[in-house]
């Protein structure tokens, strides 16, 4: 290669980086097409094709061209890690697990590797392992709250709920404002029957983001539980005028208005989820309880 080649294909990795910062993918593409002409074998150019069919959700084409960096530079960390991303889009959880471990072989401490290694596992409904995995990461990082907050889910998975509230105690002293930790700790503390405790995470989270549809649902299940009909009402409703096809919310607010002997507005809750999803049978089976109870 010639040093105006070399000129050149300095020149369009630093465009390419450009337009990929304006979000300007095909643009970039063209660039990395170009490098590609000048050099074959350039691996990086190879690499950031996948990295821009990712981004554009073409994942077919995303894995064949990190397959061809990978043939031309097994060891580096970077283009597993990627190709395990794509796995992991496309629920290939197994094929993801190999990626990380190929990755993390070649770079131990690489810690987003490790943490959606993690989340592999998760998935894999392997909780133990996913454990292992966050405190191996902890180790690396321990002031990382998004591992904190990983190992706390964990935990509440295998019913480890005391431990797990320890660990999201842990992810909102490092930041007050993670709202996911305020939710989750909800959740387990909804599960050990603290309500109120409950609550009072569910309005943190409120207080920061009004529109968590989830967050307006769990309060709404979580002052049902108290025998507030008409407050959890309340908590449906907005779940609901936030996310008009939110199907729990619809169930539940169904629930409610049945507890409350509004059985019509019940019956419509429950045949708007169905319209939804025909199939959904715990709506099925709520609809014919109501109308049982009132025959």
């Amino acid at each position: 290669m010639g040093f105006l080649d070399k000129f050149k294909k300095k020149s369009l990795y630093k465009e390419a980086f450009r337009l990929i910062q304006q979000e300007r993918y095909l643009e970039a593409f063209e660039n990395y097409e170009e490098i590609l002409r000048i050099n074959p074998l350039e691996h990086e150019a190879w690499s950031n094709k996948g990295n821009i069919f990712f981004k554009l959700e073409r994942f077919g084409e995303a894995i064949k061209s990190y397959d061809k960096a990978l043939e031309l530079d097994p060891d580096c960390p970077g283009y597993w890690f990627n190709k395990g991303n794509v796995y992991y889009k496309l629920k290939r959880f197994e094929e993801a697990l190999k990626c990380y471990d190929k990755s993390l072989k070649l770079d131990p401490t690489d810690i987003n590797a490790l943490i959606n290694k993690c989340r592999v596992f998760n998935n894999l409904k392997r909780s133990e392992d996913a454990l292992e995995c966050y405190n191996t990461a902890l180790k690396l990082e321990p002031k990382h709250k998004y591992v904190w907050n990983g190992k706390a889910i964990t935990l509440s998975n295998l019913k480890r709920y005391d431990e797990a509230l320890k660990c999201f105690d842990k992810v909102l002293e490092m930041d007050p404002t993670y709202v996911d930790a305020w939710f989750n700790k909800g959740d387990v503390l909804y599960r050990l029957k603290k309500c109120y405790k409950a609550l009072k995470c569910y309005d943190e989270v409120l207080e920061m983001d009004p529109m968590h549809s989830n967050t307006w649902n769990n309060k709404g299940v979580t002052l049902q539980h108290l025998k507030k009909y008409h407050e959890a009402l309340k908590c449906y409703n907005k779940a609901l005028e936030i996310d008009p096809k939110f199907i729990i919310a619809l169930i539940n607010k169904g629930e409610v208005l049945g507890k409350l002997e509004r059985y019509h507005e019940a019956l419509e809750c429950l045949n708007k989820v169905l319209e939804i999803d025909p199939d959904f049978e715990p709506a099925k089976k709520a609809k014919e309880e109501i109308l049982s109870s009132k025959s």
